[in-house]
């Protein structure tokens, strides 16, 4: 492609460049996006037993209340 002695083109130089970096985005945003959904999902788990809890909750207070 290129004559002996011919430095490389700057503009294939800055295309690799320009690739290499628009991968790195992508991968990072990938990585992103997969922590969101982890941090989504520990969020909901948690919900889910803040539910748990609230919905036993005035049952052991009707139970202990009985008790009494």
């Amino acid at each position: 492609m290129y004559r002996v002695g011919q430095p490389d083109s700057p503009f294939h130089r800055s295309q690799t460049q320009q690739q290499i970096f628009v991968y790195l985005l992508a991968l990072i945003y990938l990585l992103i996006l997969i922590d969101q959904r982890a941090i989504e999902n520990r969020g909901s788990s948690q919900q889910k037993t803040g539910l748990r809890e609230l919905e036993l909750g005035p049952d052991h207070v009707r139970k202990i209340s009985k008790h009494k």
